[in-house]
């Protein structure tokens, strides 16, 4: 597989429990076994552009509290979708409670 970054060959698909960081810093969420890009020449770890967006949407329309603070990329794409509608009833309830979104850290 060709790495992204260094436009290499020599990339392998792993999973790696990865770190996101709601926007403002005050909370994170792991997700545990995300797809990832292993590249043994640059020695980068990263997902695809298109893999960070299909967990951001699903961590955006999901109910977070009833997965808790770490849980599986399998679960997470499993999880019930909620509507706008009860998205906004959620956030309404508990103020201050930004949905996770941002930076993912390995």
């Amino acid at each position: 597989m060709k790495c992204e970054w260094c436009e290499q060959e020599g990339a392998v698909e792993v999973k790696k429990d990865c770190t996101w960081i709601e926007p403002a810093g005050k909370a994170t969420v792991v997700v545990e076994q995300v797809p990832a890009i292993d590249c043994s020449i640059c020695q980068d770890i990263y997902i695809t552009d298109e893999l960070t967006e299909e967990v951001e949407e699903a961590l955006n329309s999901v109910d977070l509290e009833e997965l808790g603070e770490a849980f599986s990329y399998e679960e997470l794409m499993n999880a019930p979708r909620l509507s706008i509608f009860d998205l906004y009833k959620k956030e309404s309830e508990h103020k201050g409670h930004s949905r996770a979104s941002g930076a993912c850290k390995f």
